[in-house]
């Protein structure tokens, strides 16, 4: 992580913005949390991401655009909403036969460049159980449901706002190294293969946005 990037406060809480908005994203909106998205949650980050896009352009665009694309239904958000929901279900189902896109690392295990449209991973339980072990080496507990494993990737950016958070409020430059090392080694190999699917399998436009901006933070953490 380059720390002359997030040296200021601004730039700091933009990200751990930005970290929460695709947690709540892909941990899947109730309707009400939808609509509040919608109308205000992304309007709030305007003065984070408006400020100055010197130093994190692509993430303050990635915002922007999705920002954008809310907007784009602001005659009929409800009706946005209930898409989303209904788009949720279908990728992400729990129900594994019917799953389309994995929101999990071991869902993606086993697929590389190769990989055909369609098929999902091996299965392996290893990084739930390597994901398990760093939340208990923290003294986070793993929400551990079926909807959200260990390895969901909702809980794996949780982990990352800790790491972050944590680092950057008690001065610790371990925390931040670890950060950078589990972004570059865990997150950024298969969650590449997950915006990928999401580009080409979602129909509403929320989780490809979001993926977006996913990628983009990610790659201000890993460089």
């Amino acid at each position: 992580m380059n720390d002359f990037i997030f040296y200021d406060r601004t730039a700091r809480l933009f990200l751990l913005c930005a970290i929460e908005l695709c947690a709540s994203v892909f941990r899947g909106l109730q309707p009400e949390d939808c609509l509040q998205l919608c109308t205000d949650g992304l309007a709030d980050l305007e003065p984070l991401y408006k400020a100055d896009k010197g130093n994190l352009v692509d993430l303050c665009e990635a915002i922007a655009e999705l920002e954008t694309f809310t907007r784009s239904h602001a005659t009929d958000y409800p009706a946005l909403c209930e898409l989303c929901s209904r788009e949720y279900e279908r990728l992400f189902a729990t129900n594994t036969s019917e799953r389309l896109v994995p929101l999990t690392a071991s869902g993606h295990a086993g697929l590389g460049r190769n990989t055909k449209e369609g098929e999902t991973g091996t299965g392996d339980v290893t990084p739930m159980l390597a994901m398990k072990a760093r939340l208990s080496a923290v003294g986070l507990e793993p929400r551990n449901t079926p909807h959200q494993p260990p390895d969901h990737l909702s809980t794996q950016l949780e982990y990352l706002y800790y790491l972050l958070s944590t680092g950057w409020r008690d001065a610790d430059a371990e925390a931040r190294a670890q950060a950078t090392d589990f972004v570059r080694s865990e997150m950024q190999p298969w969650c590449a293969r997950l915006v990928q699917a999401l580009h080409i399998h979602d129909r509403c436009g929320l989780f490809a946005g979001t993926a977006n901006v996913l990628t983009s933070m990610l790659h201000y953490i890993a460089d």
